[in-house]
């Protein structure tokens, strides 16, 4: 019974958050309450107020959904690899083109978030618990193509010593990128991410990787 009540508590999650998400790319985050999601979901709002507290922890819950999604579609590129090169070229290839997809759909509600106090908000606990872990799996996931190219004999052996730090600096360094165009794209040059330059942001990376 348990496991049943909890499977159906999932797919009303689910539901609240599939239609919030299409919402607030419709809409954005700033015009979209909590009525017109329960109204989307054809549910009344004491249902949506049951599973969430607020459009705020909605919100969260969409981010987390989509940094999900990327995490998914990124990994499962890179298993297709056979060099840990390709590998790390991919992992850059294909956060920046999953991540500028998602911004895409969400322009409305990414102008709400440079307006607003949402573009520095205070993450609740359990939002920056599971923003932790989800961090954690991405160093992981290019820790592991790190080492993978140490054996292989792509990559230096001196990093293996280093090679946490340097997982770090790879992922942080590119998250500050894709944070910058998610906030500034209109003070980026439209040509400043094309495809020679994307490679050479990645190569910039492997320069310090091999011999």
């Amino acid at each position: 019974m348990a496991g049943a009540e909890l499977s159906k508590e999932e797919m009303i999650r689910a539901e609240i958050i599939t239609a919030a998400q299409k919402l607030f790319q419709h809409y954005g985050l700033a015009k979209t309450t909590m009525e017109d999601i329960a109204k989307a979901m054809g549910r009344g709002k004491s249902t949506l107020y049951y599973y969430y507290k607020s459009k705020d922890e909605i919100f969260e819950a969409v981010i987390l959904k989509e940094g999900r999604e990327v995490f998914d579609t990124v990994f499962e590129v890179i298993k297709k690899a056979s060099s840990a090169e390709e590998k790390l070229r991919l992992f850059f290839d294909t956060t920046f083109n999953t991540v500028k997809a998602k911004m895409n759909l969400y322009t409305i509600m990414r102008e709400d978030l440079i307006k607003s106090e949402y573009s520095s908000f205070a993450q609740p606990v359990a939002m920056r618990n599971s923003i932790k872990k989800f961090n954690e799996k991405e160093r992981e996931g290019v820790k592991d193509i790190l080492l993978t190219g140490i054996e292989s004999g792509e990559f230096i052996s001196d990093i293996k010593e280093s090679v946490d730090l340097f997982a770090y600096v790879i992922i942080t360094s590119f998250r500050g990128i894709m944070t910058d165009i998610a906030f500034n794209e209109n003070e980026i040059n439209a040509t400043f991410f094309d495809d020679d330059k994307a490679n050479a942001l990645v190569n910039i990376f492997l320069r310090g990787l091999k011999k």
